[in-house]
C-alpha cells in the first residue's frame, strides 16, 4: 500500500511540473520575424520567449558520412553496337558467304514536353504582396469581418513592430502609372488608418512610389515582427476553428434542411 501511495505521489508531482511548464510556456510571447527583398531570399524566423529559430529557408543538413553537394558518379557509357563480321576471302569456285545485316541502332525516345518551372517561394511571396497591394481595401474589409468574430481577441493584443514596406507602381505607360499610383496611395492610407484602429502597429518605413520606367522593381521589400502571447494564439485558433465548423454546418443545413 505504501508503494502504491508513493507512486501516486511521484505521478502527481510529475503532472504538476508538466502543468506548470505548460502554463509558463503559454505566457511567453511568440511570433514571426519576416524579411524579404526583391531579388534576395525570403527569411522567416520563429520566436518564443528568448528562443529564436529559423523556419524558412530550412537549414541544410549534412548527410551522414558525406559532404554537402557531393558529386555523383558519372553514368556508365552505353555498350557499343556489335560490329559486323568481316567478309571472308573468295575461294575458288564456291559462292561467297552471306553477311548478316548490321543491327539497327535503337531509336531515341520522343522527349516529353518540358513542364513549366515551379515558382520559387520568393516569387510566390512577391505575387501575394502584389495581389495585396493591388487592392488593399478589399483585404482590409475581409480582415474587419474576421476581427468582429474570433479575431477580435487576437488583434486587440497583437503587436506589429519594425514594419517596413517599400513598393513601386508600374503600368503600361506614364499616364496609367500616375492614375494607378494616386488611387493606390489613397487606398493604402485608408487601409493603414483602419489597421491602426485594430492592431498595435508601428512602422519604420512605409513608401509607395511610381515607377515610370519599370527599372525600380529591385527596391521592393517587406519586413516586420509580429508577436502575441502564446495562450492568445491558441485561444484564437480554437475560436477560428469553431466558427469555421459552424459555417460549414450552416451551409450543410441550407443545402439539406433535414440535417440538424
Amino acid at each position: 500500500m505504501s508503494i502504491l501511495f508513493l507512486a501516486l505521489r511521484v505521478l502527481g508531482v510529475v503532472l504538476l511540473a508538466v502543468l506548470a511548464l505548460a502554463a509558463v510556456a503559454m505566457l511567453l510571447p511568440a511570433g514571426l520575424d519576416i524579411c524579404w527583398r526583391r531579388g534576395g531570399p525570403l527569411e522567416v524566423w520563429l520566436t518564443a520567449g528568448p528562443l529564436r529559430r529559423k523556419f524558412f529557408p530550412f537549414p541544410e543538413e549534412t548527410p551522414p558520412g558525406g559532404k554537402k553537394g557531393a558529386a555523383k558518379a558519372p553514368d556508365a557509357a552505353p555498350p557499343a553496337a556489335p560490329k559486323a563480321p568481316a567478309p571472308a576471302e573468295k575461294s575458288g569456285g564456291g559462292p561467297p558467304p552471306k553477311v548478316p545485316p548490321a543491327p539497327e541502332p535503337p531509336q531515341a525516345e520522343t522527349a516529353a514536353p518540358a513542364k513549366p518551372a515551379a515558382a520559387s517561394p520568393e516569387e510566390e511571396f512577391e505575387a501575394m504582396l502584389d495581389k495585396l497591394m493591388s487592392d488593399p481595401m478589399r483585404h482590409v474589409r475581409r480582415g474587419q469581418q474576421w476581427a468582429k468574430g474570433p479575431g477580435r481577441f487576437l488583434l486587440a493584443r497583437l503587436r506589429v513592430r519594425h514594419l517596413r514596406i517599400v513598393w513601386t507602381v508600374t503600368e503600361q505607360d506614364a499616364a496609367a502609372t500616375a492614375v494607378t499610383y494616386g488611387a493606390l496611395m489613397a487606398a493604402c492610407n485608408t487601409a493603414w488608418a483602419i489597421l491602426r484602429d485594430h492592431v498595435d502597429a508601428e512602422a519604420d518605413e512605409l513608401r509607395l512610389e511610381p515607377d515610370f520606367t519599370g527599372e525600380r522593381a529591385a527596391e521592393r521589400c517587406f519586413a516586420c515582427q509580429i508577436t502575441a502571447r502564446m495562450y492568445i494564439i491558441v485561444v484564437t485558433a480554437l475560436l477560428t476553428m469553431q466558427a469555421a465548423a459552424k459555417r460549414r454546418a450552416a451551409r450543410a443545413r441550407r443545402r439539406d434542411p433535414g440535417i440538424r
